[in-house]
């Protein structure tokens, strides 16, 4: 680990990237919120050129000829140009008014809006993470003549989504009239974790998109998202616990005597468990507890550890990435489990989080999206030695923490490597065609080619090479993913 902390410290410093991140994001944040448009700007410019135009065609001076007319039919042929553009002047104050009726009645409502406010993501709270599909339904609102209503969400960190158009109707059942307006999109929510919701942010516009009035709902609400399923995998796992004895296993498992605490003598104990050295100096019969084989087991625990042994620095633009690669083999080992028949308990090396109250079933799932790097608890801490069936871990641990595991673990016991080099293996990052065409681009490729050329990615694939050669070396039972 001393390796690991030493050959980085070069690279601990504050990251400009992230402050200028966090600027373009406060811009982009507050710039939603500027009411008048750029429709209305190009209208302002346009009427004030046409009544210039107008004043020069139409209008000669000290002759008052622009209403020298006889008949209204006259006054439409003469002067036309007036005609019209007042006739879509009234239509712009027209539209502008009924999208101020609107949010003034959202404004007016907020209370009794706020309290029957419908967001969905997925299966309610829970989706599958990547891009998800977001409904939001907001009953009693009113939606301006000819007009759009546009929402935005804001989780935590002033981080905001795309614009949701509340372009649906919504309807009681078996009635006609509309009780309020609905919309979806699909947001790309990628990262598997908690996404706690601080605000729905609501944008009234008119037909024309000139006026853009905001109003805001503070909400208290989270969803979190689960790593994708991918297909299963053979996993060897002999089980090492047992609570009910119902079901056999093919290989008995050994239960380590007491060689330190004794039981005392009772009739019955094989006398050649006699300790008799204790005999000798205290005069008491005592024999050791022998080892022995149980042939029932009922439960796997897979001990699934989110150690990070690498320092803080530049790693932090690729530890999100890392760790969405990680939930997924995670996920992916936790289920090839299942179809063993055993009960498969996934341990925790982190307080599981509490905001949602999930299913049994689901609980594995839950607190395997939910976890975060951690460098609190270490291996020596964390594994279990006489529970543990399965260990699984990154290749950000350091060589000497497992090593030092395996030396205490039982030679059943499965360990799952899982190679965190590869997590851009399967994106796009450059090809030859990109040389003459220019392909669509995607806020990850800037990540992308920073990990290619990263010192951080040289540390774990050498430390990658390290781990599979310890593994080899010390015949331990394990596969690498």
């Amino acid at each position: 680990m001393n390796s690991l902390m030493s050959s980085a410290a070069t690279e601990i410093h504050a990251n400009p990237a992230k402050s200028r991140s966090s600027f373009f994001r406060k811009v982009n944040y507050y710039s939603a919120f500027s009411v008048i448009r750029w429709p209305f700007l190009l209208a302002l410019g346009f009427g004030y050129l046409a009544f210039g135009y107008l004043q020069e065609t139409y209008y000669s001076p000290g002759i008052d000829n622009r209403f020298d007319v006889s008949t209204r039919f006259e006054f439409v042929m003469r002067h036309w140009g007036y005609v019209l553009l007042w006739f879509f002047i009234w239509i712009i104050i027209f539209a502008l008014f009924v999208n101020l009726v609107a949010w003034a009645w959202f404004l007016l409502n907020h209370s009794r809006i706020k309290s029957q406010l419908q967001l969905e993501f997925g299966k309610g709270r829970q989706a599958v993470a990547g891009n998800v599909l977001a409904a939001i339904g907001v009953p009693g609102i009113i939606r301006p003549l000819f007009g759009v209503v546009k929402t935005r969400i804001e989780f935590e960190g002033m981080t905001v989504s795309s614009e949701i158009v509340l372009n649906d109707n919504m309807r009681a059942k078996g009635k006609f009239w509309r009780t309020g307006i609905s919309g979806r999109r699909f947001l790309p929510l990628k990262d598997r974790r908690e996404y706690h919701i601080t605000e729905i942010q609501f944008f009234f516009q008119d037909m024309f998109r000139m006026l853009s009035l905001p109003a805001l709902v503070p909400v208290s609400r989270s969803m979190y998202t689960v790593p994708p399923q991918m297909p299963l995998r053979e996993v060897k796992a002999d089980p090492n616990k047992t609570e009910e004895q119902d079901i056999r296993i093919p290989t008995p498992k050994r239960i380590e005597g007491e060689y330190v605490n004794y039981k005392d003598f009772e009739p019955g104990d094989d006398v050649r468990r006699i300790v008799w050295k204790i005999y000798a100096r205290t005069r008491q019969l005592v024999v050791r507890i022998p080892e022995v084989t149980d042939p029932y087991a009922s439960h796997i625990y897979l001990y699934a550890s989110f150690y990070h042994g690498f320092p803080q620095g530049r790693r932090e633009a690729f530890d999100a990435e890392l760790l969405n690669l990680y939930k997924d083999q995670v996920r992916n080992l936790y289920e090839s489990l299942l179809p063993s028949g055993l009960e498969v308990r996934v341990i925790p090396d982190q307080d599981a989080s509490t905001n949602f109250s999930v299913e049994e079933s689901e609980k594995p799932i839950y607190y395997i999206s939910t976890a975060d790097w951690q460098n609190q608890r270490d291996l020596k801490q964390f594994v279990d030695k006489k529970n543990a069936g399965v260990v699984c871990i990154s290749s950000l641990v350091p060589v000497a923490d497992v090593e030092q595991m395996l030396m205490d673990l039982p030679s059943n016991v499965t360990l799952i490597l899982v190679r965190v080099s590869d997590v851009f293996r399967k994106h796009r990052i450059l090809k030859f065609r990109d040389l003459f065409f220019q392909h669509k681009t995607s806020d990850m490729d800037g990540v992308k080619r920073a990990w290619l050329i990263s010192g951080f990615r040289r540390r774990i694939i050498k430390n990658e090479k390290q781990l599979s050669t310890l593994i080899k070396k010390m015949n331990a039972t394990g596969m690498t993913v």
